[in-house]
C-alpha cells in the first residue's frame, strides 16, 4: 500500500520542517521526493492521513479552481 508509506513519509517531513502546517498536495510532490512524486499518489496519502485524523482538510474556493489545503493536527507532531 503505498499511500501508508507516503503518509508515513509525508509526517516525517513535517516533523523535520520540510513541509509547513498548513500545505496543499502540490507542496509536496513539487519537490520530487522519492515516493511523494506523483499527484495521485500524495493526494491518496494526504486522504489516508486526513482519515486517520493527522490533518484536517478545508476546502478554498479562490477566483479559478477550488483548492483542498491540509492543516497538520499538533497531535501528529508528537512522536
Amino acid at each position: 500500500m503505498p499511500e501508508v508509506a507516503g503518509a508515513k513519509s509525508i509526517i516525517e517531513r513535517i516533523r523535520k520542517g520540510d513541509l509547513p502546517g498548513t500545505l496543499a498536495a502540490r507542496d509536496v510532490y513539487r519537490r520530487g521526493w522519492g515516493g511523494l512524486d506523483e499527484p495521485d499518489k500524495v493526494r491518496a496519502s494526504l486522504q489516508l492521513l486526513v482519515e486517520h485524523d493527522h490533518l484536517a482538510e478545508r476546502i478554498v474556493e479562490t477566483a479559478g479552481r477550488t483548492a483542498t489545503i491540509y492543516q497538520v493536527n499538533p497531535r501528529a507532531l508528537a512522536a
